[in-house]
């Protein structure tokens, strides 16, 4: 296996994110980025995320083509207890299906250990993301908590999953 490239997300990065997000609605940007963001996304939320200390924002790119195929973050890193998050995943719609997410996750699970020093990975997922949860399970990841959260902006009550990667 090839690992997906994560090349740093820049300011240059963002119109290409938004054009990749124009049939987004305010269901899938709570998807993709939880109560942090408001729909529609703009370019100045995505500056200010770009500016927050314990964030790496990252685009995924395929090693093979060198195309860039979606969007990941490094969400809440702390270097004192060697822990961080995986957030605002992203694959777009040509790459999904085609085991992209599985490498992608796997180059940053490589990413938070080789560069960070991680012990520990979380990240988020909604119980009816049967790929995504599917694809963090055959990674390593495993469900540590369930809870329900209501989404006032959509009317919606959605189960979270949270899910752990410790490093060996």
């Amino acid at each position: 296996m090839q690992m997906i490239k994560l090349a740093r997300f820049t300011q240059d990065d963002i119109p290409q994110l938004l054009s990749w997000l124009t049939d987004a609605d305010a269901e899938f940007l709570i998807q993709f980025a939880g109560r942090n963001f408001k729909y529609p996304l703009t370019e100045q939320q995505l500056l200010l995320t770009m500016e927050e200390q314990n964030s790496i924002l990252f685009k995924p790119v395929d090693p093979k083509s060198n195309i860039p195929i979606g969007h990941c973050q490094f969400l809440r890193i702390d270097k004192k207890e060697k822990s961080a998050s995986i957030g605002r995943v992203f694959i777009r719609d040509a790459y999904r299906g085609k085991n992209y997410g599985f490498e992608l996750i796997e180059s940053m699970k490589f990413f938070g250990k080789e560069r960070l020093g991680l012990k520990k990975l979380s990240l988020r997922v909604f119980d009816f993301n049967i790929p995504a949860i599917n694809c963090y399970r055959k990674s390593g990841f495993k469900e540590v908590k369930k809870e329900l959260q209501f989404y006032q902006t959509i009317q919606k009550e959605w189960c979270c999953i949270t899910m752990e990667y410790i490093y060996d």
